[in-house]
């Protein structure tokens, strides 16, 4: 039987450039912290294992079992504690003579097992030379309702959640990575595509190093639930009630009333997007 209610953590922290060891250590403490406050699901901002700033050439220097013991060790934490996690990591395809990578979201449920691998799918300017791109946008349907998965841009286009949404996606994660500079489409974003599209969206992001932090959840109105400060490590914590998700769908029409033939044309002849400058 599904949950209507369950306790949810965004764990804002400052990510170590580079330094695997370290971050997993924080990742692991903020797990253990959580599970001391009955969370249910835990999410954690994008390229949390690695951060941002690694070069392409350090990245085909990473030893090929460089995330093995990191996910094992994720596996064993859901399970002890009981509780899903959402991880943003760096993963990597490595052979013995080069490597590929992605950018992507990991989720474990409490048993233990992968629910899910969610590639970021939109890479932003020079991620495209370090990361290989995406090709799907994942729901998965859990004890807690479905749930889907968007990585930080991918929250910049408004196809992405419409499509969770329209697989049946009651709240969203977004494990980002969103600086100072970009502070304010960062709380646009989130409620317009938590408002557009009448669901649950919980933004994980960082501080330290140009992030600007300000987790949130988003209700499925648009308004903010909770947020977290600018510049603090912080777990922010939220119980969701998805009655009222089903509350606010029956109150404003946009999805009884969206109209998904018009756009057939769009979706079969495609529109480049290059053209556009």
């Amino acid at each position: 039987m599904k949950k209507k209610k369950f306790k949810i953590a965004l764990a804002q922290i400052k990510i170590e450039q580079k330094n695997i060891e370290e971050n997993c250590k924080k990742i692991f403490k903020k797990i253990e912290e959580a599970a001391k406050e009955n969370i249910d699901i835990i999410c954690f901002p994008e390229l949390a294992t690695i951060g941002y700033t690694i070069t392409t050439d350090e990245l085909q220097n990473l030893p090929e079992d460089f995330n093995n013991t990191f996910i094992e060790k994720l596996q064993e934490k859901a399970k002890l504690f009981k509780i899903h996690i959402l991880v943003g990591y760096l993963e990597s395809e490595i052979n013995e003579t080069s490597g590929v990578f992605y950018n992507s979201c990991i989720f474990i449920d409490d048993e233990g097992e992968i629910l899910a691998n969610a590639r970021k799918v939109y890479l932003w300017k020079k991620e495209k030379t370090k990361f290989k791109a995406g090709d799907k946008f994942i729901v998965k349907d859990t004890k807690f309702g479905k749930i889907g998965i968007l990585l930080c841009y991918d929250l910049e286009f408004p196809e992405p959640a419409r499509i969770e949404c329209l697989k049946g996606a009651e709240i969203i994660f977004v494990p980002s990575l969103w600086s100072f500079s970009a502070e304010n489409r960062w709380h646009i974003d989130l409620a317009a595509n938590s408002l557009f599209n009448l669901l649950f969206i919980a933004g994980c992001n960082a501080v330290g190093d140009s992030c600007c932090g300000k987790s949130k959840i988003i209700e499925p109105n648009g308004i903010t639930l909770i947020e977290a400060s600018g510049t603090k490590e912080e777990l922010l914590l939220a119980t969701i009630d998805l009655a009222k998700l089903d509350e606010i769908r029956n109150k404003i029409p946009y999805l009884s009333d969206f109209k998904s033939d018009t756009f057939s044309d769009c979706i079969i002849n495609g529109v480049d997007g290059r053209n556009f400058h």
